[in-house]
């Protein structure tokens, strides 16, 4: 297993799992891990980043509505080269997958930013806004060697 995401929760530890429990902190914490790091199926007129025809994602968003899919499509950035735009797609389908969390009414609102160091390095930070409770902050300091690994 690769150790490229370095996960820092509320307390500055560095491991997402390291005092995972069932509080609503550890809760939330994981659903963001599930909501970026599942792949969402991509479109039907998608490139596929390996070249053959698997969109991946979950069976059961095939049948489903199509605009309520689960995951993300960080993994359709695989084989991009890591620029400006790229960062920018990355922050983009992160919004886009945790989005369900506002509208299942999980959270009252987040806030995602990119920050490209180089050629290889991508970092995202996440800011959760949640009803009557103070904001949580995660992030993720190589976000593309888990993209691209």
């Amino acid at each position: 297993m690769s150790n490229a995401l370095h996960y820092y929760g509320p307390n500055g530890e560095e491991d997402p799992f390291l005092h995972a429990g069932t509080s609503d902190d550890d809760q939330l914490y994981q659903m963001v891990l599930c909501c970026l790091f599942s792949d969402a199926r991509a479109d039907d007129d998608a490139d596929i980043p390996d070249g053959t025809s698997n969109r991946r994602g979950w069976w059961g968003d095939h049948y489903g509505d199509e605009d309520d899919r689960s995951g993300s499509l960080l993994w359709t950035l695989d084989r991009d080269t890591l620029d400006e735009q790229t960062a920018l797609d990355a922050k983009g389908h992160a919004e886009d997958a945790l989005q369900v969390l506002v509208d299942d009414e999980v959270v009252s609102g987040f806030t995602v930013t990119t920050e490209r160091g180089g050629r290889n390095r991508l970092s995202m930070a996440i800011e959760i806004q949640r009803t009557g409770e103070p904001p949580v902050s995660i992030r993720f300091d190589d976000l593309w060697e888990a993209i691209s690994g």
